[in-house]
């Protein structure tokens, strides 16, 4: 089978999903050259089959544009590829009120620091498996690193959310991961362990 058949398949076979060309390549298609694999993307927008929505990033044409910023969060925050964090964090945890125009993720669909926006989404890549634990470990490194910079912030809320957090048993090897992958400030550390302790 060619790489435009088997690219055309997966296309099919998915057709509520972003197509994000760095990374689809780097996990289904490394074999083949890269540029070659933009060309096959670039013709099969051509045919309308799949229609860009930012650089690198396709969906199906039949996707419509009030589906489409949803299938980006999911895409790259949902199951364990990512999360949300800043303001959209806070919201959903209900320590602030205001919903944020742009929605920051970490997602481990991109490179490590590699940044990218679409469609009212920061991306930060992060690689780190986003499962449960995780996701919690994260949630208190951002919430404590970043509360004195947090506009509108419920402090009981907030309060109440890192008491249950703290509650979770992460282990030495999971923080090394997140860290390596996500930059915290020493003294977020700091404040962690001895919230640990």
């Amino acid at each position: 089978m060619n790489t435009t058949v088997a690219i055309r398949r997966y296309i099919k076979d998915h057709p509520d999903e972003v197509i994000d060309a760095s990374f689809l390549h780097k996990t289904l298609f490394p074999l083949v050259e890269y540029h070659t694999f933009l060309k096959i993307l670039s013709r099969l927008s051509n045919e309308g089959l799949i229609r860009a929505i930012g650089r690198g990033v396709r969906v199906p044409v039949n996707v419509d544009n009030g589906r489409v910023s949803a299938l980006v969060r999911d895409y790259y925050s949902d199951h364990t590829n990512g999360m949300a964090i800043g303001a959209a964090l806070y919201y959903d945890l209900g320590i602030i009120v205001e919903k944020p125009k742009v929605i920051e993720v970490y997602t481990n669909r991109l490179d490590n620091g590699k940044r990218k926006c679409l469609l009212g989404h920061k991306l930060i890549g992060a690689n780190v498996i986003f499962d449960d634990v995780a996701k919690k470990l994260i949630t208190l490194l951002e919430l404590i690193e970043n509360q004195s910079s947090i506009v509108g912030i419920d402090n009981a809320k907030y309060a109440e959310v890192v008491n249950n957090l703290c509650k979770v048993n992460y282990t030495e090897a999971l923080l090394d991961e997140v860290t390596n992958a996500i930059p915290y400030r020493d003294s977020t550390i700091i404040a962690l362990r001895e919230i640990w302790e």
